[in-house]
C-alpha cells in the first residue's frame, strides 16, 4: 500500500488506507468482527497517516493544492497547518475530473488541465498522459514530478489518463490487462481520445502523447499503432519486452485474480520459435513487439515463481488484438 496500516493500542482495530477511483481515504478495520468502516471522504487523496496516544494525523492533498495536516481524534481531526499557500501565486486551476466512454463498453477516468480562461470546447493543441504499472492511477493528489500545470501554462490541453489495469476500481478492471499488456487498455485510451475531439475539448490534428514507466511502454505502442498523435516522449520507457518482464512479473496481482482456465507458469521455453500472428504490415519494429508482448508477463513467471510449477502445458494463446503461436 501507498501508507502503511497502523494498528491501535490493543491491536484490535486497523487503520488502513484505501484508493476508490481517484481518491483515497481512511478505513477502520475491525479484527473481531471484520467490519469496514470509512473514516474520511476526501475531496482530494490521504498521502500520509501516524497515530499515537489515540491520535490521528493525515495529510491531505490534491492536484493542484500541495498538502493539508489534519490531527485529532479518528473521525473528528481539525486542520492544523497547510503549504498550499507556497503555490497560491500560480494560480493553479482545479483539474477536472472526466468519466470518459472506454472500449467495449468500458470507461476511462482521468483529470483534464486546460489553459487559463480556456473551455472544454476550445478544440486545444494537448498531450495525453498514461501513468505507470500498470498497476497504479492517476489520483487527485499533489506531485511535483510532471509538469501538467506548467504544460497547461503554455496552452495545452493535458488529459492523464485511467485506463483498464489500474488500481482504484475493483478487482475487474485491474485484471484487465492480464497478460494483455498494451492492447485492450490500448483501446481504452483511443476511445477517450475520440470523446474528447468529439466534445470539442482537443484538436485531433495537433496531439501528442507521453508516459513513465509503463506509460513508457504505452508511448512506444501507441506510435507503433497509430499515427494520429503529431509527437510522442516515452519516458523510461521499455521495448526488449523479455528481459524487462523478469523484473516486472505480475507478482503484485493477488493469486485470487488469477484468470479462470489459464494456469500463470503455462510458458513456452522456446520463446525464440514463437511468431505473431494478426498482425499486417507492422509500422516499426515497434510494432512487432507490441504484438508479441500480450503473453510475455505469463513467461516471466517462469523465472520469479516456483520453477516445479513450470512444467504446465503452454498456453497458446492470448486475448486481445494480438494472439501468439507457436511456428
Amino acid at each position: 500500500p501507498a501508507v502503511a496500516p497502523i494498528w491501535d493500542a490493543e491491536s484490535r482495530v486497523m487503520y488502513l488506507v484505501a484508493s476508490e477511483g481517484t481518491t483515497r481515504d481512511l478505513y477502520k478495520l475491525d479484527a473481531g468482527s471484520g467490519k469496514l468502516d470509512n473514516i474520511t471522504k476526501l475531496a482530494g487523496s490521504l498521502d500520509s497517516m501516524n497515530m499515537a496516544g489515540g491520535a490521528l494525523a493525515y495529510v491531505e492533498s490534491a492536484l493542484d493544492k500541495p498538502g493539508t495536516l489534519y490531527a485529532g481524534k479518528p473521525g473528528s481531526v481539525k486542520a492544523i497547518q497547510s503549504v498550499n499557500d507556497a503555490v497560491a501565486e500560480y494560480n493553479l486551476p482545479e483539474a477536472r475530473k472526466l468519466r470518459l466512454p472506454g472500449h467495449e463498453g468500458g470507461f476511462v477516468e482521468g483529470f483534464l488541465f486546460l489553459p487559463p480562461g480556456a473551455t472544454e470546447n476550445d478544440k486545444l493543441p494537448a498531450i495525453i498522459e498514461m501513468h505507470g504499472g500498470p498497476y497504479s492511477r492517476y489520483g487527485n493528489a499533489w506531485t511535483s514530478r510532471y509538469p501538467w500545470q506548467v504544460l497547461a501554462k503554455n496552452g495545452f490541453a493535458v488529459f492523464i489518463v485511467n485506463p483498464r489495469g489500474g488500481t482504484g476500481y475493483g478487482a475487474e478492471f485491474l485484471q484487465g490487462v492480464y497478460r494483455n499488456f498494451g492492447t485492450d487498455d490500448f483501446q481504452d485510451i483511443m476511445a477517450a481520445v475520440d470523446a474528447l475531439v468529439e466534445r470539442g475539448t482537443i484538436d485531433p490534428d495537433r496531439l501528442g502523447f507521453t508516459g513513465y514507466s509503463y506509460g513508457g511502454l504505452m508511448t512506444n505502442v501507441v506510435v507503433s499503432r497509430t499515427d494520429r498523435f503529431r509527437a510522442a516522449v516515452s519516458i523510461a520507457g521499455f521495448r526488449v519486452a523479455y528481459s524487462e518482464s523478469v523484473s516486472n512479473s505480475l507478482s503484485e496481482v493477488p493469486r485470487r485474480m488469477e484468470v479462470p482456465g489459464l494456469n500463470r507458469f503455462s510458458i513456452p521455453t522456446d520463446t525464440d520459435r514463437l511468431s505473431v500472428v494478426g498482425c499486417s504490415e507492422p509500422s516499426s519494429s515497434l510494432d512487432a513487439w507490441a504484438a508479441w508482448f500480450s503473453p510475455v508477463s505469463a513467461r516471466a513467471s517462469r523465472f520469479t515463481s516456483n520453477a516445479a510449477s513450470a512444467t504446465s502445458t503452454p498456453s497458446t494463446a492470448a486475448d486481445g488484438p494480438y494472439r501468439w503461436t507457436r511456428s
